[in-house]
């Protein structure tokens, strides 16, 4: 309460007239305006009062931090020293609507610092009005979003990258929800299985998958979410129903979706078969036929060298060839540095089989020079390292050009 007392003589007495009034509300007010003070002084945003000129009257503390000016230094001058040349009409634009009583909300734009540094702000700005409602000035509340933005783009840069990998990549990439609906395709995809990207977004497993596997489908989604590298070779169904082999890796994102990806290999399966072939020709064979690197190292060893040295398959791959085969070592250098000059070479060796006899043979090697992919097989060392091959009936090797895969 707030107690005025007033002392007065009233004939022979002395009065005393206390007057007692409740400012309890007063005092509730005083502190709230305290408060708003404080939190307006210490906030985080910059928080800026100026008069319909656009004359600074108010500059908090978190005005200084993101400007860099002190109350003293912006106080009394015009907000336009914030704002770049190429903005000012935006000053004028929220004048405007201040005048009207409107506010502005969260207007993104760009503001100058103290160092010249150009920083990307929100903006909110209402109207401050005196007791009669006429508008006498503006609030203005600018909060710093450079960080934001910045992240914002660099987001955007990612999520750029990535769909430029995700639709570029050799290999098709599908994206399934938990369900196993497509809910995106990269463009190999869709030209691997004949859709476009409209046609196969919707569609499932079992809508791609040749029909004597469609049964497999639900294990084997219930498999990719407990098994982080589920791989697995399958045969899928082209739009026009024709069927490819393909090879499929598949795992659940952290998100919960299905990611796919999708390798046709159909090419590679057909090569195999063709290997396959061969080399059952080869073991057929009653020949000696083998295959060995630049450095001698035994890679190919068929059932008629076992035959005709008396090695098995299990001994003569991975040792090298003149450290047992050659009766005569200095004679297989000589015919090595000939065959890699000429690519190719046919001669007469002494060769010495597993149970130390000697026998002669005429030899024919053929040099393969093998692609830069391959030389990781052989263990090569350089980009172009022929493989030699041969072939050898009974005692007498006789032309042949082995292969190697």
């Amino acid at each position: 309460v707030e107690v005025v007392a007033n002392l007065y003589q009233e004939n022979d007495h002395t009065v005393i007239q206390c007057n007692i009034r409740d400012i309890t509300e007063r005092k509730q007010m005083e502190i709230a305006t305290r408060h708003v003070a404080s939190l307006v002084q210490f906030s985080d945003d910059a928080i800026i009062g100026k008069d319909l000129n656009s004359i600074i009257t108010s500059w908090n503390k978190g005005a200084e931090r993101i400007f860099g000016y002190s109350a003293g230094e912006m106080e009394g001058t015009s907000i336009m020293r914030l704002i770049p040349a190429d903005r000012h009409g935006e000053e004028s634009q929220i004048l405007g609507k201040i005048r009207c009583g409107e506010s502005v909300d969260h207007f993104e734009t760009v503001r100058k610092t103290k160092s010249g540094r150009l920083i990307d702000v929100s903006v909110t700005a209402s109207p401050i009005k005196d007791s009669s409602g006429k508008v006498i000035g503006v609030s203005k509340v600018a909060r710093d979003i450079t960080e934001r933005k910045r992240a914002e783009e660099e987001r955007r840069a990612s999520e750029a990258r990535y769909r430029s990998l995700f639709e570029y990549a050799p290999d098709g990439i599908l994206i399934g929800d938990p369900e196993n609906y497509y809910i995106d395709a990269n463009s190999t995809m869709c030209r691997m299985l004949g859709y476009t990207h409209d046609e196969l977004i919707g569609l499932q497993g079992t809508d791609i998958v040749a029909p004597n596997v469609i049964q497999e489908v639900a294990p084997a989604l219930s498999e990719i979410k407990i098994k982080p590298d589920y791989r697995r070779e399958w045969q899928l169904r082209r739009k026009d129903d024709s069927t490819f082999s393909a090879d499929v890796i598949a795992t659940m994102m952290p998100d919960g979706n299905l990611l796919a990806v999708i390798r046709d290999i159909t090419e590679r399966k057909s090569a195999q078969e063709k290997i396959a072939e061969q080399a059952a020709l080869l073991e057929k064979a009653r020949d000696a036929i083998l295959v060995r690197d630049l450095e001698g190292t035994i890679l190919f060893w068929n059932n008629g060298a076992e035959r005709i040295y008396g090695w098995t398959r299990e001994e003569a791959i991975g040792r090298n060839i003149g450290e047992f085969l050659y009766a005569n070592p200095a004679r297989f250098d000589e015919a090595n540095k000939l065959a890699i000059s000429r690519g190719e070479w046919y001669g007469e060796l002494q060769h010495l089989t597993r149970d130390k006899r000697e026998i002669s043979v005429e030899a024919r090697w053929a040099s393969q020079i093998g692609a830069r992919h391959q030389h990781r097989h052989y263990g090569e060392k350089e980009d172009r390292s022929p493989v030699y091959a041969g072939a050898a009936h009974g005692e007498h090797w006789h032309t042949g050009r082995g292969h190697c895969t």
